[in-house]
């Protein structure tokens, strides 16, 4: 929930400060959720094993009470003086978000692959538990399922640290194929390993590729947007960028029931594969500063 409108208005607060400044920003927000991400996974865990699972959900209940307090204090403006309001629909915006997305063809590539990359994502993320149970041979009970999860955050975070750093919107064309094609051989690797402590190095490395690719779009979204379709865009860009996760859940489960989780991962791999070449054909054809501005 708080994920799109917050990171759609960091290119609104910014102004002109483009590139280097918005990626910095974008990778301050993701370590700053990951620092969350890190720790939570483990207190669910401590929760689950020494009081039950069903009275710790009143702990998550609870955070999002004060989450929502915490928006409800916020005072400043949500909107730049200068930014033009019209009185449109939010289906107009939208509509009009999804025009400019289909009529521009790195963020058009990028939200498709995004989607195949959610899609191969989902899967192992949907499937961890049971990676963890067939693979490695950890019941589900154990707490280093909860330090799987957060071996995911760990690297969720350590790429939004490093991402200022290596972001530039003429690297979209490298950086995506690359950490797509990263993560399907770390999903070799995780589905190769009967070992815990090489899957949690692997499934850091696997969430910092992922994270990375995400990011890359996000940001690019934004300083390629006009200012007054940025939100429109990020929003229509995330529903079809992310809406492979819960189909590559639904799909990972039923591969892995079939076949075998390791088989699965080993897919979803090929997945990532296959979006890896699709941005590297897609992008490289694509030239000029109105495409990487």
């Amino acid at each position: 929930m708080l994920r799109v409108p917050r990171r759609g208005d960091v290119r609104g607060a910014a102004g002109d400060h483009r590139g280097r400044h918005l990626a910095a920003a974008n990778g301050l927000l993701n370590s700053a959720e990951s620092a969350a991400l890190v720790a939570g996974p483990a207190l669910g865990s401590v929760l689950t094993s020494s009081i039950g699972a069903a009275p710790a959900i009143w702990f998550d209940a609870a955070s999002f009470f004060v989450a929502a307090t915490m928006i409800g204090g916020i005072t400043a403006p949500m909107r730049r003086d200068d930014d033009p309001s019209p009185a449109t629909t939010l289906v107009a915006q939208a509509s009009e978000g999804l025009r400019f997305i289909a009529g521009h063809p790195v963020i058009r590539a990028l939200i498709l692959v995004g989607f195949v990359n959610s899609l191969a994502f989902g899967a192992v993320l949907g499937q961890l538990v049971v990676y963890a149970d067939r693979a490695l041979a950890i019941p589900e009970s154990d707490w280093r399922v909860g330090a799987l999860f957060t071996a995911g955050a760990v690297g969720t975070l350590a790429a939004g640290l490093l991402f200022g750093r290596l972001f530039a919107p003429e690297r979209v064309r490298v950086i995506t194929p690359a950490g797509l094609i990263g993560a399907g051989l770390l999903c070799v690797g995780l589905a190769s390993t009967s070992t815990f402590v090489v899957a949690l190095g692997l499934a850091t490395l696997f969430s910092a590729c992922i994270q990375v690719v995400i990011t890359t779009g996000i940001t690019y979204r934004q300083l390629a947007s006009p200012d007054h379709l940025v939100s429109s865009a990020n929003v229509v860009g995330r529903m079809v960028a992310w809406g492979g996760q819960p189909f590559g859940g639904l799909i990972g489960g039923l591969v892995a029931e079939a076949l075998g989780v390791r088989d699965m991962v080993v897919i979803a791999g090929a997945l990532f594969g296959v979006a890896a070449s699709w941005a590297w054909l897609a992008l490289r054809r694509v030239s000029g500063p109105a495409a990487f501005p």
